[in-house]
């Protein structure tokens, strides 16, 4: 069916946007939930109660009294929250939904609400409204021939975002393990899918305590291979003499002390999934036998003379750059290749801080064991400060460790700093300073930057920066490690050259100066 909705999302303060819905399944409505959150989607009441037959995921709250607010209604569920408005005029609505949305964004209720209302006053403020069609921002199903081009687009990840939504519908339960609403968090979730409905290797990058193996284990069990084994094996936590008999197995005889043959986690792991975590650390000697089994889909355990079937898919993971260890010759190029059929990259909590809310929140729910006392605003934006080094594993450690400490009631931002300082951490206090010199550093960056753009065009050695450093300032998230140095090298070689610089030398001098002293990468 298709219904006309008027959307107003989390940061609008103008009129909203008039869109038409197409909700043909329950897929249809939870794809609602990878759009800007939280959102009001006001429609007619008779859409409302159409909205209705999808009962699993929604929950009716009747007609709106008129002396509680929408936000007392509406606000603390889990499924998508229906009600008949019962405004009078356009006026009074646009105050309710916005400040709907305002308390929702105070106790990060990152949902979905629908709210009828009369005939008269949809069609007042349809006709105020423009159809934008923006799929990417309000999650609708309208002509996707007038999606954004690239260009168009804020980053290349919301485009990234865009375009997969007409390819790929993320189911609710996925949302609810992987939690986040950014546009990099988005773009798994969809990654997840698409890599599910596939056959081909997967490889997993990203820091430590991304969730590269939540990734892995909602890949299995989207796939066809689900209810059938998944297996994991650190390849960097078994010694290098013992892992190719624990993965490939060992038939009697192989060596001293194999009375008996054994079956290797490839083999058992049947027609499932094999993970294959810190395959970076793989010892080189190895790496060439996992290639062979994979091109020839057979398996050789150790001493053995004949192959034997080997049915699991593999997904691997690393947080290792692999593309500096091929340059290194510490990896071998045509594996990285086989196994990067399907790339994805679970990004650093640092590059998307706008999950931070939701994230301490679902994971202090689950800590407390308790859904009716949040964490207090101030230790919120407190955490929302700091660079999360140990990413989504480090924040919830910390929320452990403060829950453990001082328990849930009474909680004052102290108590944070408190559980900072046990660890060693730098305290919440400090987090603005740090951020905001980082900021700072940044912009210095960009305005060195700015002046690489005056260097002469017809040079090609100082073109070749420029594209090089553009690309580095603007997907710095995105680069290897070693097209990063390779950057820097380049920019070093030219500095060292002043006749070629002219009047731009300081700048360019100073630029490198200052990429030198930043070791992590560029905050956003």
């Amino acid at each position: 069916m298709r219904i006309r909705a008027l959307v107003f999302r989390s940061e609008d303060v103008v009129p909203p946007v008039g869109v038409e819905l197409s909700l043909n399944g329950s897929a249809d409505l939870e794809n609602l939930r990878q759009t800007s959150l939280p959102s009001a989607y006001l429609v007619r009441n008779e859409d409302l109660r159409a909205i209705l037959k999808f009962k699993d995921l929604v929950v009716d709250r009747g007609v709106k009294h008129k002396a509680k607010g929408l936000a007392r209604l509406l606000l603390g569920y889990k499924q998508f929250p229906l009600i008949e408005g019962n405004f009078e005029s356009a006026r009074q609505l646009g105050r309710s939904v916005r400040a709907l949305l305002g308390n929702a964004r105070k106790v990060q209720d990152q949902n979905v609400y629908f709210i009828g209302i009369a005939p008269a006053i949809f069609d007042e403020i349809w006709s105020a409204s423009k159809m934008e069609g923006d799929a990417a921002g309000s999650g609708v199903n309208v002509d996707a021939g007038r999606s954004k081009s690239i260009d168009e687009s804020p980053d290349v990840t919301s485009w990234m975002v865009q375009e997969l939504y007409y390819r790929c519908q993320v189911p609710q339960d996925l949302a609810d393990r992987f939690i986040g609403n950014s546009p990099s968090t988005v773009l798994v979730r969809q990654q997840i899918v698409l890599a599910a409905n596939s056959e081909n290797e997967v490889l997993i990058t990203g820091d430590t305590g991304t969730g590269k193996d939540l990734v892995a284990r909602a890949i299995h069990e989207l796939s066809s291979r689900k209810g059938k084994k998944f297996l994991a094996i650190n390849c960097g936590g078994i010694p290098s003499t013992l892992l190719e008999s624990e993965l490939f197995g060992y038939v009697k005889g192989a060596f001293t002390g194999a009375l008996n043959s054994k079956e290797g986690l490839w083999k058992t792991a049947g027609e499932g999934t094999l993970f294959l975590d810190e395959i970076g650390d793989l010892p080189i000697e190895s790496q060439a036998k996992i290639l062979r089994t994979l091109e020839d889909g057979e398996i050789r355990p150790v001493g053995g003379e004949f192959g034997l079937k080997a049915g699991a898919r593999v997904i691997a993971a690393t947080n290792r750059d692999l593309f500096a260890l091929v340059q290194k010759g510490e990896f071998r190029e045509d594996l990285f290749y086989r196994l990067r059929s399907f790339l994805i990259r679970t990004p650093a909590l640092r590059y998307h801080g706008e999950d931070i809310p939701v994230l301490a929140d679902f994971m202090w729910k689950k800590v407390t064991k308790d859904n009716y006392r949040p964490l207090p605003r101030q230790i919120v934006e407190s955490l929302n400060l700091y660079s999360w080094p140990g990413n989504v594993r480090e924040l919830k450690k910390v929320l452990e460790n403060l829950y453990t400490l001082f328990g849930s009631a009474g909680l004052r931002l102290d108590h944070l700093k408190g559980v900072f300082y046990l660890e060693g951490q730098q305290l919440p206090s400090q987090f603005a300073a740090t951020k905001a010199a980082a900021a700072t550093e940044k912009r210095s960056i960009e305005q060195a930057a700015a002046a690489l753009h005056q260097l002469k065009q017809s040079q090609e050695v100082i073109r070749s920066l420029e594209i090089q450093f553009e690309r580095m300032v603007a997907q710095r998230e995105n680069m290897p490690d070693a097209a990063f140095k390779f950057a820097l090298y380049e920019l070093e070689t030219l500095c060292r050259r002043p006749s070629l610089l002219g009047d731009s030398f300081p700048s360019v001098w100073g630029l490198l100066e200052s990429l030198n002293r930043y070791q992590e990468p560029f905050p956003t």
